[in-house]
């Protein structure tokens, strides 16, 4: 999943962004790439399911990953077997709704991203405020 900063979201930061110039897109990137992550990962994370079988569960394993990108982050599920010896891919299944065991959408994904998001944009405006004291 892509979490960008949505229109909405640039019009409320808008008037402190012009204030910072240069440094607000490296601003911008340092807390999504940092607090941003941190609170998709917490918020998604909080919503995985847990079956009753005994099994080593996502929700207790840090299953989520990440790749930055300008202005926002790809956030998606840590995979390869060959890597950490188990992957979390299916975790897609009960959240768009596939599968035998999981016929209705549960979006944790989406619902976890859009707990995170004002938090998010809340964190970006206290960091913009203190970056332009700091620049001013």
């Amino acid at each position: 999943m892509k979490v960008e900063i949505d229109s909405r979201d640039v019009e409320r930061l808008e008037k402190n962004l012009s204030k910072l110039g240069d440094e607000a897109e490296s601003t911008v990137n340092n807390v999504l790439h940092d607090f941003g992550v941190n609170t998709v990962k917490k918020d998604v994370t909080v919503l995985l399911p847990v079956s009753v079988r005994n099994k080593k569960h996502a929700k207790f394993s840090d299953p989520f990953t990440h790749d930055p990108e300008n202005l926002g982050f790809i956030f998606k599920t840590k995979g390869g077997a060959a890597k950490n010896k188990t992957s979390w891919g299916y975790l897609v299944f009960p959240d768009e709704g596939r599968g035998p065991r999981n016929p209705v959408e549960q979006d944790f994904t989406g619902r976890g991203v859009n707990t995170a998001r004002p938090k998010i944009i809340d964190e970006l405006t206290e960091s913009i405020v203190r970056k332009i004291g700091e620049v001013l």
